[in-house]
């Protein structure tokens, strides 16, 4: 929990407290933009970017590895474990770093199992195939 929030908390900063303080905000827009500072800072933004953002059509030389990501995907069923997933692929060889192009078009961003947990289902299964 944030330090502003826990601080309201303890302070009973609850409606009724700020309606005596004469203010209807609950937080002080420095603290809003302190958070978004932070979350820029830590590369969150990126981050989102990468994983949001289709990447640009390319042809990956791994075949191999993207073929057997689609067919742990289809095979999962909706039960899918990212992490399981990447140990699986690692387990075989596979070129996790051509998988990671193949679905966000960048060589470096967030944690592998992060991508493919945040990433729906279908939209993961047509990045690949655009890469294929």
């Amino acid at each position: 929990m944030g330090s502003f929030i826990r601080r309201s908390l303890q302070s009973g900063a609850g409606p009724a407290h700020r309606q005596e303080r004469g203010t209807d905000s609950l937080a002080k827009p420095r603290e809003f933009r302190r958070s978004a500072s932070y979350l820029h800072e830590c590369g969150a933004v990126d981050y989102a970017a990468a994983i949001l953002t289709p990447p640009k059509p390319a042809k990956i030389d791994a075949p191999e590895t993207l073929e057997r990501f689609r067919e742990l995907v289809e095979r999962a069923n909706g039960t899918l474990d990212p992490r399981a997933l990447v140990r699986e692929l690692k387990a075989v060889g596979g070129n996790l770093k051509a998988l990671r192009i193949a679905l966000t078009g960048q060589e470096r961003g967030p944690e592998l199992w992060a991508v493919i947990a945040a990433l729906p289902r279908d939209e993961a299964l047509r990045r690949i195939d655009a890469a294929l």
